[in-house]
């Protein structure tokens, strides 16, 4: 794999060192490219080279290789690169419809991947020195590919069957030395692939799919990792942005451990992450999903065949990073919609139904304002002090509600507090109301299947009963109550 990499980079040293000369240098600079490159243990050979009027430079048969005996070789039909004659420092790479590589590794028989498209054109645009000015502040950089296929052939220990195809992928990039800013958006049309490949560790795992109607826009700074922690600090900003349509997937694992023959399909996925001025924000949103489990056996133990259902998966989350000087807004949002439990796994804890089939819902939906007290340039003396103040300080907390559906049964919370932080540790002062529905019933099916004793379904019901008030046919309401005076649950103080 190694070796594949090298070659591959090799091949697009001769794209991207394009844009680094004005018009009449492209020649000079692929020449030196080549020579370059010998000396890196590439070898670079073609049919024959040539040099157009305008400059442009186009490959016949090419052929790129680290070793022909024991490495990878790129063999290109033709590559054309030509500098625009209108734009200063624009070059246009076109790359012939049918591409091959070639894996040689020690004793193994070549195994050949062969890439087929209707053609991909990458355009390059920079102002820089030689062609009328300085280097740009920014580089900018277009690839089209309309259609492109790769289908992967030869008698492999590794890959049994490769086979990618993709259609109207374009994407628009920047590149900003000066701050190190890499920007970039796109996207597809459709994507289809299938692969079925012998892992080292014995298994073998197959699987198949489609994405369509993909896209994506990102930004961030190409920093090391010594400048990550600017990140937390607010001293650089970053933003991921993907939405996707329809997907699904039919996947096989073998091995030793564990056997897997699965298929999903989800009708959309939208996900988002930024960092921006030292706060972390994340979004994802699930539509419609399915997963059929048709065999499922792990170390030896088979699991009957079951499909998992949901309606919706939502996720958001805000985390204010730095002390910006004011109160920050600190939330957390979840959703599970409608996820149905398959009847298959049901039934061999509750052959007899005595549990509701009722699907399961999840919704929290909490916020808080805060204070971010964590120390970037020395962060492990805030986590490991003790102290979740020297981490953040919290002035109030919210909570819209919390809410767990299943089985028949719900509880629910909502309520807020405020929080006084002078006495060196966070005190609450505030309500949280706390329903429960249904849930004497869901218990006393538990104890009835055998899966919770009736002692202790019996201590847990008392609780309740002893602290919240009935207000109906298995329904009960606790008002807890946090106060300095201590916490209470409906005027009783609670035995802590």
């Amino acid at each position: 794999m190694k070796k594949v990499i090298l070659a591959s980079s090799t091949a697009l040293g001769l794209i991207w060192a394009a844009p680094a000369l004005s018009q009449a240098q492209l020649p000079a600079l692929l020449e030196g490219v080549e020579a370059m490159a010998g000396q890196n243990d590439t070898r670079i050979a073609y049919d024959n080279k040539k040099v157009g009027d305008d400059y442009s430079v186009e490959y016949s048969g090419l052929r790129i290789e680290e070793d022909a005996e024991n490495g990878t070789v790129i063999e290109i039909d033709w590559l054309r690169i030509e500098p625009s004659a209108s734009v200063p420092g624009q070059v246009t790479i076109s790359v012939s419809p049918r591409v091959n590589v070639t894996i040689n590794e020690n004793d193994i028989p070549p195994y050949t991947i062969e890439v087929l498209s209707d053609g991909v054109t990458a355009t390059l645009d920079n102002i820089i020195p030689g062609a009328g000015g300085d280097a740009a502040a920014t580089w900018n950089y277009v690839l089209n590919i309309p259609s492109l296929q790769l289908t992967g052939s030869g008698d492999n220990p590794i890959f049994n069957e490769l086979s990618f195809a993709i259609t109207g992928l374009t994407t628009m990039s920047s590149f900003t030395p000066a701050s190190m800013t890499v920007a970039s958006e796109g996207g597809w049309d459709a994507f289809i692939f299938a692969f079925d490949v012998n892992t080292y560790d014995g298994q073998r795992v197959a699987e198949s799919g489609n994405m369509v109607d993909f896209a994506y826009d990102l930004a961030f700074d190409a920093v090391d990792e010594r400048q990550m922690p600017d990140y937390m600090k607010g001293e650089r900003n970053a933003s991921f942005n993907f939405t996707a349509g329809s997907q699904s997937i039919e996947m096989a694992i073998s091995g030793p451990d564990v056997t897997v023959d699965m298929t999903a399909q989800s009708v959309e996925t939208d996900l988002s992450a930024t960092m921006t001025d030292g706060i972390f924000a994340f979004n994802s949103r699930n539509g419609v999903a399915n997963y059929q489990f048709n065999e499922l056996v792990i170390e030896g133990t088979p699991v009957p065949p079951f499909m998992i259902a949901l309606t919706s998966a939502d996720m958001g989350l805000r985390l204010p990073l730095i002390n910006s000087g004011d109160v920050e807004e600190a939330s957390l949002k979840l959703s599970l919609e409608n996820l149905t439990m398959p009847e298959s796994l049901l039934a061999m804890i509750d052959p007899g139904q005595s549990i509701p089939r009722t699907p399961l819902n999840l919704n929290i939906d909490v916020l808080a304002n805060v204070i971010s007290r964590i120390n970037w340039d020395d962060p492990d003396s805030s986590f490991d002090s003790g102290n979740p103040m020297d981490v953040v300080e919290v002035q109030d907390i919210t909570i819209r509600q919390i809410l767990l559906a299943a089985g028949g049964a719900e509880v629910s919370a909502t309520g807020d507090a405020t929080v006084d932080n002078s006495m060196g540790f966070p005190f609450p002062t505030g309500m949280v109301t706390i329903t429960a529905k249904g849930v004497q019933t869901l218990v006393n099916a538990l104890v009835q299947i055998g899966l919770v004793p009736q002692q202790q379904a019996g201590m847990a019901m008392g609780m309740i009963m002893g602290f919240a008030r009935a207000e109906g046919a298995d329904h009960y309401v606790s008002d807890i109550e946090f106060s300095p005076n201590g916490i209470t649950a409906n005027g009783n103080a609670l035995p802590f």
